[in-house]
């Protein structure tokens, strides 16, 4: 199970209260709608939990990524494209 998935579902399901083993093992049993079979797109799919898309930018980053995956997919122009998943803390953000 992916670390922002956990944290994707904790922080959007209210039945989520508690960080025990058990709750987390249910979490993971459930359906997972941020995965990579959902056929939106992952800025549609953050949009729906609360994520707010600015204008566009060009932007310079210094982030530490504490975990990273290329498990996430999502469909464009006919094929499916494999896209990162990355827990990381922002260091310095500028535009």
């Amino acid at each position: 199970m992916l670390l922002d998935r956990i944290v994707a579902e904790v922080l959007t399901d209210p039945r989520q209260h508690t960080m025990s083993d058990e709750s987390l093992f249910r979490l993971r049993q459930s359906p997972d709608r941020f995965g990579r079979w959902q056929e939106d797109h992952p800025v549609k799919r953050l949009q729906g939990i609360g994520g707010v898309v600015g204008r566009t930018r060009i932007i310079d980053t210094v982030y530490k990524i504490e975990y990273m995956t290329n498990e996430q997919s999502y469909p464009h122009n006919g094929e499916q494209l494999r896209v990162s998943g990355i827990l990381a803390y922002p260091l310095y953000v500028a535009e």
